[in-house]
């Protein structure tokens, strides 16, 4: 968004260097010596163009406000303070418990996980596996979770 607004600002500057190489050019022109008006013609066109420049004299002022930046976009203020919502969990099943007084494992979401492994996403991590159950702790808020294998 930075960058868009500097391209603004260098394409006005340049637009205004352009506009004022032109009006140098074109003062350089000298339109053909016209004789000057007389006097009464003078205060007839003053007269004929006062009702134009009262109107415009009676206009209230136009009140901005005070911080108003004239270089900056107007949506660039617009900052969206909610917090993205957090990513759904993922869900855990068990599919196959393999129990053993050594070395219990676990097929938890496709993996084979032992006690004290985490999971190859970081989701969880395995904290105790039983004859019946396993339980793990998710690594994002902490939460327990027990993991029974499903009668299939």
């Amino acid at each position: 968004m930075r960058q868009l607004e500097n391209l603004v600002f260098v394409v006005l500057i340049c637009s205004l260097l352009a506009c004022a190489l032109f009006l140098r050019q074109v003062s350089r022109l000298r339109p053909p010596q016209l004789p000057p008006p007389s006097p009464a013609a003078q205060s007839r066109e003053t007269i004929d163009k006062l009702p134009a420049i009262l109107s415009t004299a009676q206009l209230p002022p136009m009140e901005l406000p005070e911080d108003r930046n004239l270089f900056k976009l107007p949506w660039s203020d617009v900052v969206d303070e909610t917090p993205p919502p957090p990513p759904p969990e993922t869900p855990i099943s068990l599919s196959t418990l393999v129990w053993s007084q050594v070395n219990p494992i676990a097929v938890i979401n496709g993996e084979i996980l032992t006690v004290g492994e985490t999971d190859s996403k970081g989701e969880f991590t395995v904290e105790a596996i039983t004859e019946a159950s396993v339980q793990v702790r998710r690594t994002r808020n902490q939460k327990t979770v027990l993991l029974v294998p499903s009668e299939d």
